[in-house]
């Protein structure tokens, strides 16, 4: 089976170091996964930090786009070189991993032809519209995307903002939602509001999908204390080997 590993940002990346508490690839208990025998994929696709500025800006008004497209990317040469079952594979994600996780969920079935056994998506974002105005960096969606949803395009796009940002938004495709799903969300969250994650996990029960939510009181945008970053490395194991496929 393989693990892959979104990470935050956008505009961060994955590095070879430490994985333990502090860095990008503590979120997740990807060591440990690796030692119980599952593949991790930790792919810096476009929007990543590191390979220079326009590999970094590729993604500006396609957040979900090339992105997604470069993961799953990866995922397939993995998988082909490797022999690894696209099928069995579960895709983890917090912030901007989990945004990513979210569109792979609703849009990985039809657009890659790729349906994962299952999903941890953490502290993410589902809805670029209803993220607007109520969370701390809600104006990096109008720098990303170059305005407000409600704004008319100053591009040559025939699509509009609105449009936009629907595109980019995994709960105007939650009907593509197949996989078993665990979220995490800080109750305090201030840069991903814990609303994001109610709206999909609302969706997901509605659907009959398998889902369940995890809330860690007094906790903001990362889990707050070592107890609640084990509560996270401990229930995505379990839900991991839960739905792994034999």
């Amino acid at each position: 089976p393989l693990v892959v590993f979104a990470h935050p940002g956008p505009n961060m990346a994955h590095a070879e170091t430490y994985l333990g508490w502090g860095g990008v690839g503590a979120r997740y208990p990807v060591a440990t996964l690796a030692q119980m025998g599952y593949a991790v994929l930790m792919p810096n696709i476009r929007g990543s930090a590191g390979y220079g500025g326009k590999f970094r800006t590729d993604i500006y008004q396609d957040w979900g786009g090339i992105d997604l497209e470069d993961l799953f990317t990866g995922v397939r040469t993995v998988a082909a070189r490797y022999d690894y079952d696209l099928n069995n594979v579960h895709m983890i994600g917090w912030s901007y991993g989990g945004y990513l996780s979210a569109m792979a969920l609703t849009q990985a079935s039809d657009r890659f032809n790729v349906t994962p056994a299952s999903f941890c998506i953490g502290g993410g974002l589902v809805d670029l519209i209803s993220h607007t105005g109520t969370a701390d960096i809600a104006k990096i969606l109008r720098n990303t995307f170059g305005g407000y949803y409600w704004e008319h395009s100053n591009t040559t796009a025939s699509k509009t903002l609105f449009e936009k940002y629907e595109n980019s938004s995994a709960m105007f495709s939650i009907n593509g939602a197949k996989a078993p799903t665990l979220f995490h969300h800080g109750a305090h969250d201030p840069r991903m509001p814990i609303l994001q994650a109610f709206q999909l996990h609302y969706a997901l029960r509605a659907k009959d999908i398998e889902t369940r939510m995890l809330v860690y009181p007094n906790s903001g945008h990362i889990p707050g204390d070592a107890e609640q970053l084990l509560s996270v490395w401990d229930s995505t194991i379990e839900w991991i080997v839960a739905h792994t496929r034999h």
